[in-house]
């Protein structure tokens, strides 16, 4: 189903098992979160700081390192592909936008636990960034 992000600003599909957590908790005004309750899954929409002087491919690389240090999981995270979008793959997007598919593992520890080595506490997780920078 496809759903208005920020305020209408930008849409995008979300399956429809996906209910919008900011029903349940504050989100910041920079994300979108919808979450699975039955999968365990999350997708969250994050609006990110340009990255400058670093190539495109190099801002995913940055993202998603970022995520890994908010994780607490920067030693516990693993980059395995990052590769670039084509314009016939979005094609409902301007055809000067860059986009940057990041792929990797992170183990985290889940429900604010303090210890990602833990077998009890530790998740791991296949982190996906997708960075987008649309031409102004």
């Amino acid at each position: 189903m496809s759903r208005e992000l920020f305020g209408g600003a930008i849409s995008m599909y979300i399956p429809p098992s996906f209910e919008d957590v900011s029903n349940v908790r504050d989100v910041p005004d920079n994300q979108e979160v919808f979450a699975d309750l039955n999968t365990d899954q999350s997708i969250i929409v994050e609006i990110l700081q340009f990255v400058h002087q670093a190539s495109n491919e190099d801002a995913a690389r940055y993202h998603f390192e970022s995520v890994a240090n908010d994780n607490d999981a920067e030693d516990y995270s693993t980059i395995h592909q990052i590769t670039q979008l084509t314009p016939q793959e979005v094609p409902s997007l301007p055809p000067d936008t860059q986009i940057y598919f990041c792929t990797g593992k992170q183990s985290v520890a889940k429900f604010n636990e303090t210890d990602p080595d833990a077998p009890k506490s530790s998740s791991r997780q296949t982190s996906q960034v997708e960075n987008v920078q649309i031409g102004f």
